[in-house]
């Protein structure tokens, strides 16, 4: 063996050993903000439940207040078609209620050792989730060809 094929060979481990290396610090950094966030949110669920649903609750009204608020925004409300896009968030709203209520009662009964509901709860949700599957696919209007410009 040569000097100079041994050298490209050391290189070679040291490249390997520096982007291991790396994928290692990316490990540890990704873990680090993970605790950083999930820690804070954990002492606060455990000392005080009630006030943590709250606040989490108060947070998701609060994102999809301004998700439908930016929504409205952007499209526009043009007031012949205003009580047709009432109804499709009325709707959209209830299939996510619909969707979580299986989900959350498949979970609480499943919890709770009663496996018959449980999978009652569970063919609900399927069923809601095909449903809205059937609806995304059945009610979407065929592209437009764009404009060649």
């Amino acid at each position: 063996m040569t000097a100079a094929f041994l050298s490209r060979v050391l290189r070679g481990y040291r490249e390997i050993g520096s982007r291991a290396g790396f994928l290692a610090l990316l490990v540890v950094l990704s873990a680090a903000l993970g605790a950083l966030v999930a820690l804070p949110l954990w002492l606060f669920a455990t000392t005080n439940p009630r006030a943590y649903t709250a606040a989490v609750l108060a947070a998701a009204v609060a994102a999809a207040g301004a998700t439908v608020i930016r929504r409205i925004l952007r499209t526009g409300i043009s007031w012949p078609r205003a009580a047709a896009k009432a109804l499709a968030i009325l709707l959209g709203l209830a299939k996510t209620i619909l969707l979580l209520a299986g989900l959350y009662a498949a979970a609480a009964f499943s919890a709770r050792r009663l496996y018959l509901p449980a999978a009652a709860a569970g063919l609900v949700f399927l069923a809601v989730a095909a449903w809205i599957g059937h609806g995304v696919r059945a009610g979407t209007p065929p592209k437009t060809p764009g404009t060649i410009r």
